[in-house]
């Protein structure tokens, strides 16, 4: 079994391997191996019979690489391996490697373009045989893999380029366009060097007109060219001005009289006497005069009654207004419909305005977060006010209204045991 090793099948003319000075003794050795081997006692090994002896060899080879060097092995095509062509398969694969010719730059620029490097696997020494048009009648598919695996060193499962040579050199002698090795290696060099790299067959997608023409876009598709992707800088055009942090407003303006009216309470009064003691009054002197400095922001001067706001704030939550009943009041009161405000921005709001850990908005944070949306669009309080206004109704419901189903509704013509009912 140590002469059959996963070698090529390739047929050789009985001439020239008979022509080598076989002994007696050498041939009277082979017969008694094959006798072994055939456990049939018919003269001939069947494909099971070979497949033993080959995996013997070479524990490795698959039910595939078997079949094809069985079928080199039976130049016959008589399904069987008689005593003469197991010699033949026995010398041609026992024979010295012969001569390599070296490949041109051109075949190694082909081959480090399939590979992507050094070495190449089966699957790409595969498919460069293919799309180098290197089979032919007498060279076929099924014989790649025996040579893969004859040129490939060992246990590797790559080859490198000196192996491709001789793997080019096997094929020009299989190919059997030539008499002389040196022809036909150039022309398989000549195939392989003009190839143009590795042929890509895939399905080529049809113009799809509202896909490939922008100019069809609407939506926010329309505005970023990039089916609505927002990202970075783009999520600010598409949200409207940045948001107002209510940090970053300025403080109201609050009169003398309104300074010494908060002054006046019991928490403030003990809050100044900890905060005073120790200072002197030429120091606590200027802080009212800074408190006359300030200036009520625009949205806080706007503001009305919160009464029906409130009631519609009850109307549309029993228990603290969710995100989800948020998002529906500001859809039923037409805040959507204002420059800079959408449904993306009211989450955030929500979010901002709600304490942590919450999912609910009480009355106040309800009222900051409608403080929040006028900074955002530049609307007065008191004209969102009158806006929710118009929501002490309720959530406004949409739905299809079937129509009269008479044997459904009128309960005179049931029958059976809905008739009882």
């Amino acid at each position: 079994s140590s002469i059959c090793q996963n070698r090529s099948a390739a047929a050789v003319p009985r001439s020239v391997v008979f022509s080598w000075a076989m002994a007696l003794a050498r041939r009277q050795e082979l017969r008694k191996k094959f006798d072994q081997i055939d456990t049939s006692g018919t003269g001939k090994l069947d494909f099971q019979a070979m497949k033993e002896l080959l995996r013997k060899g070479n524990p490795h080879m698959t039910e595939r690489e078997c079949r094809c060097l069985f079928n080199g092995v039976d130049t016959n095509h008589d399904g069987r391996i008689d005593f003469d062509e197991f010699v033949v398969y026995i010398y041609a694969t026992s024979e010295p490697e012969g001569r390599v010719v070296s490949a041109s730059q051109d075949v190694r620029a082909v081959f480090e373009q399939f590979a992507g490097g050094p070495r190449m696997d089966g699957r790409t020494f595969k498919k460069l045989i293919q799309d180098c048009h290197l089979l032919n009648r007498d060279f076929t598919a099924c014989q790649i893999d025996p040579l893969f695996a004859k040129v490939k060193v060992g246990a590797s499962r790559y080859l490198e380029f000196r192996e491709f040579e001789r793997a080019l050199c096997e094929i020009a002698q299989r190919r059997g366009n030539f008499d002389d090795l040196d022809e036909a290696a150039a022309e398989v060099h000549r195939l392989v060097g003009d190839s143009s790299g590795p042929q890509r067959n895939a399905t080529r997608a049809e113009s799809v007109r509202f896909h490939d023409d922008k100019s069809t876009f609407t939506g926010v598709h329309k505005r970023d060219g990039r089916h609505g992707l927002v990202e970075g800088p783009r999520h600010s055009s598409l949200l409207g001005p940045p948001m107002v942090r209510r940090s970053s407003l300025p403080p109201p303006r609050v009169s003398v009289t309104e300074a010494n009216s908060v002054a006046s309470t019991p928490p403030m009064r003990s809050f100044l006497r900890r905060g005073s003691a120790g200072r002197s009054a030429s120091t606590a002197a200027p802080l009212r005069h800074k408190a006359q400095r300030y200036s009520a922001p625009a949205y806080i001067e706007s503001e009305d009654d919160w009464s029906l706001a409130s009631k519609t704030f009850h109307a549309y939550a029993s228990d603290g207004l969710d995100g989800r009943e948020f998002a529906k009041m500001c859809s039923d009161c037409g805040f959507y419909e204002l420059d800079g405000f959408s449904s993306g921005l009211a989450d955030l709001i929500f979010a901002k305005v709600k304490s942590k850990g919450m999912r609910k908005l009480t009355l106040e944070q309800f009222k900051e977060a409608i403080r929040e949306i006028a900074a955002r669009t530049g609307k007065d309080v008191s004209w969102l006010q009158d806006q929710l206004a118009g929501g002490i109704a309720g959530p406004i419901v949409v739905g299809t209204l079937s129509e009269a189903v008479r044997f459904h509704d009128d309960t005179n013509l049931y029958t059976g045991t809905h008739a009882n009912r």
